[in-house]
């Protein structure tokens, strides 16, 4: 890893695709940065325990739904 430089970005469009089974198709969505959460618990065994996740919206029957990104 290089120390010392830094890297700038811009971020113009985030798409995540997934199976909707309420209306049983597959669905490609636009997201923005608000739409991912993450949360962290502490755990007395082995350190912690969290989540990163997505919420999106499916544009056919409007079921919103959390996807899970990773866990830990």
């Amino acid at each position: 890893m290089v120390r010392g430089k830094k890297i700038e970005f811009t971020l113009k469009k985030i798409f995540i695709e997934f199976h909707c089974s309420k209306c049983d198709k597959d669905q490609k969505v636009e997201v923005d940065e608000y739409a991912f959460s993450f949360g962290e618990s502490p755990c007395e065994l082995c350190g912690s325990h969290g989540n990163l996740s997505v919420d999106v919206k499916c544009p056919d029957c409007k079921n919103l739904r959390g996807l899970d990104i990773k866990s830990w």
